[in-house]
């Protein structure tokens, strides 16, 4: 599973030893819920601003995964997600919906 860098975690944890903290706790992920452990970086508060973990469910076509992701207010922040068939990207989930289909 391809995992952002601590550099790219970096600026959504405005510290570096969060994003290292963040990247121990993805690297644990292996076949369970993603969902765990996004809940517990929220938790945890390694992301600052985050309002808990949400998910978008999976539209029409290729553009448009599954989505699990830290709120943080708004979508157009970057925060950390899971897309379904790419694995944990640091990005704004609101370009995606943009481009995808989406109910």
């Amino acid at each position: 599973m391809n995992l952002p860098s601590v550099k790219t975690l970096e600026p959504i944890t405005r510290d570096r030893e969060a994003a290292k903290k963040v990247r121990r706790l993805l690297e644990g992920v292996r076949l369970g819920p993603v969902t765990t452990a996004l809940m517990r970086i929220d938790q945890e508060d390694l992301i600052p601003r985050g309002y808990g973990v949400e998910t978008i469910r999976r539209g029409e076509g290729k553009k448009s995964p599954g989505i699990h992701y830290i709120n943080r207010g708004d979508p157009y922040v970057s925060t950390l997600m899971y897309i379904e068939g790419l694995g944990f990207r640091v990005g704004c989930w609101g370009d995606i919906v943009e481009r995808g289909k989406y109910k």
